[in-house]
């Protein structure tokens, strides 16, 4: 994974403080297994944000004027860099508020991100399937 950097960012303090608890070895982690097979970008920051943040941003870049859990843009191998916007908000209104459950669902955001980042979409059934197989094999092989 050498030459990936990962940036950790958060919209506010309030976001900081409900976000779980995840080392930033742990981030990069996740990322390896499309590092070794896929051209991804080289330096990805991932934000953290709340439901209004990702809000504005899906109806600006997908006209979609509502929140949603994740966000990807791949800005292009000649920048080199893409950002992964993950709703801390959005995350704890939609699954088990348990902390360990939490930290999954932000390990899964972040490697369903990572993987539009690496050109894979779900806009065809067939697309998502694959896409939803990857998913699963990556957090499994993470031993999750």
């Amino acid at each position: 994974m050498k030459g990936l950097k990962i940036q950790i960012f958060f919209s506010d303090k309030k976001v900081e403080s409900e976000c779980p608890p995840l080392r930033k070895n742990e981030i990069e982690q996740l990322f390896i297994p499309l590092a070794e097979e896929k051209n991804i970008p080289q330096k990805v920051n991932l934000v953290f944000v709340n439901n209004s943040f990702i809000r504005k941003l899906n109806a600006k870049f997908r006209k979609i004027n509502k929140a949603t859990d994740v966000l990807s843009f791949n800005y292009g191998k000649e920048d080199n860099q893409g950002e992964i916007y993950i709703s801390v908000q959005y995350l704890k209104e939609h699954s088990n508020k348990s902390t360990d459950s939490l930290i999954l669902s932000v390990k899964q955001l972040i490697v369903h991100g990572m993987l539009h980042l690496a050109g894979y979409d779900h806009e065809k059934e067939k697309d998502a399937v694959e896409m939803e197989k990857l998913e699963r094999k990556i957090l499994k092989r993470m031993g999750d």
